[in-house]
C-alpha cells in the first residue's frame, strides 16, 4: 500500500513537470522575448567591471 502511494505520487509529478515543458516549450515558440529593433544580438548581457585594490591582512601583525 505505501508503494502504491509513493508512486502515485511520483507519477503525479511527472505528469506536471511534462505539462510544464510542454506549455513553457509552446510559449517561447509564440512570444518573442527579443526586441526587434535591437541590432546587437548582446540580449540580457551584463557586464561586470572588477578592479582591484589592495586587502588589508587584519589577522596579521603590524608589517615588518
Amino acid at each position: 500500500m505505501e508503494d502504491k502511494k509513493k508512486v502515485t505520487i511520483l507519477v503525479v509529478i511527472a505528469l506536471i513537470l511534462a505539462i510544464t515543458a510542454i506549455t513553457l516549450t509552446n510559449i517561447n515558440s509564440e512570444i518573442s522575448t527579443k526586441n526587434p529593433n535591437q541590432l546587437s544580438p548582446t540580449g540580457a548581457v551584463v557586464g561586470i567591471v572588477i578592479e582591484p585594490s589592495e586587502v588589508e591582512d587584519k589577522l596579521a601583525g603590524p608589517p615588518q
